[in-house]
């Protein structure tokens, strides 16, 4: 995996977590808030209240909306093995448009290791769109975890790792704004 892939893949899991909750709370992005302050100035002996209609707060709500609208297909995925044996993972990517299979291989993974082994970039996607990725166990002692994730090529995904837990059991996990 490259340092790019790396870096981005660690700046939007932090991201997602230092946003989370963000966009709800009351008068979130609300251009009609008002704020009241009583006043300490007097008209006539009379006390006045100040009422000023406030901006909107700023969020990353548009920002993540144009995340999500701009073209970005650079999402490796990759399958990491943490069982104390070597793994058979069958990686399939499908391109949601079409149903046509841009990607399937069977791979090999070390006890341990981290085996990069697409990058959606391949497909050439047209813009933003949107791929099924499923990683499934292959062979072994009864096991047969198998998972499945939908991810778009916009700025808005990170890239895909599919993970094969000690207890056999198989995640796609990746991370979104």
């Amino acid at each position: 995996m490259s340092p790019a892939s790396s870096r981005r893949r660690v700046l939007s899991l932090a991201a997602g977590v230092l946003t989370a909750g963000c966009t709800t709370g009351p008068g979130f992005g609300s251009a009609t808030d008002a704020t009241t302050t009583p006043s300490t100035a007097t008209d006539a002996g009379s006390p006045a209240t100040d009422t000023t209609t406030a901006e909107p707060p700023t969020s990353t709500f548009d920002s993540t909306r144009h995340a999500g609208e701009t073209p970005d297909p650079d999402h490796e995925i990759s399958v990491r093995n943490e069982q104390s044996r070597e793994r058979s993972v069958r990686v399939t990517v499908v391109r949601e448009a079409t149903g046509g299979t841009v990607f399937e291989r069977t791979v090999d993974v070390a006890a341990g290791a981290t085996r990069s082994v697409y990058n959606l970039k391949r497909a050439d996607p047209d813009g933003v769109e949107r791929f099924e990725v499923c990683g499934s166990l292959v062979g072994g002692s009864g096991d047969s975890g198998s998972d499945c994730v939908t991810i778009a090529t916009s700025e808005c995904y990170a890239d895909a790792e599919i993970t094969v837990r000690e207890s056999g059991e198989v995640r796609v996990i990746y991370a979104v704004c």
